[in-house]
């Protein structure tokens, strides 16, 4: 868990194919930033640098909420 501006933020590792990884298209992704539930969903097949860059970007966008 960790904070951005007075709110508190967690991360889960969900399994590939996991509805929480599905966009509002239908498609599937392997991070999604949720704004509601102030937290940061990733796929549990990422590993090493991919990880980390998807990492990234998802911290991006809960930190433009």
């Amino acid at each position: 868990m960790f904070v951005i501006n007075k709110t508190l933020w967690r991360i889960e590792r969900v399994p590939a194919g996991d509805t929480c990884l599905k966009r509002s298209d239908g498609s599937e992704t392997v991070g999604v930033t949720d704004s509601n539930k102030h937290t940061i969903y990733l796929s549990n097949r990422l590993r090493g640098a991919f990880l980390r860059r998807v990492m990234a970007h998802e911290l991006c966008h809960a930190f433009c909420f």
